[in-house]
């Protein structure tokens, strides 16, 4: 399993917003939480729906890879993101008001089993 190339598909999928294929990198069981926007879920079908509503949300938003570590079964990622948040998603946790552009730095840490991405973690101040 090359686990720094699914970090490379998982940054790609993001940025061009193909959802299809961003959403199939992850297992059924996965466990996502993230620090920045306050959640934490468990299953492929509830990481869906929020990550539907922040490509929704960002559809402009990009990711660059400063640095990526990866070994056997995880990848640490230290990411730029920019984006502006769309007209009618005012309130979403961790974005600012909706018109605004941001950037933020992020660390992201995906742990694979079977070639897939079973628990994500993120960190941003």
């Amino acid at each position: 399993m090359n686990t720094a190339k699914i970090a490379r598909d998982w940054i790609d999928s993001y940025n061009s917003q193909d959802t299809e294929r961003y959403h199939a990198l992850y297992a059924d069981d996965v466990d996502v939480a993230s620090n920045r926007f306050g959640v934490r879920i468990h299953g492929k079908e509830a990481n869906r729906e929020l990550m539907d509503t922040y490509f929704a949300a960002l559809p402009d938003g990009q990711m660059t890879a400063k640095s990526v570590i990866a070994s056997e079964r995880l990848v640490a990622m230290e990411l730029e993101f920019n984006g502006t948040v769309a007209l009618g998603y005012d309130g979403l946790p961790g974005l600012p008001h909706p018109g605004d552009r941001f950037s933020v730095d992020l660390c992201i840490v995906l742990e694979l089993f079977d070639g897939l991405i079973c628990r994500e973690r993120d960190y941003s101040d």
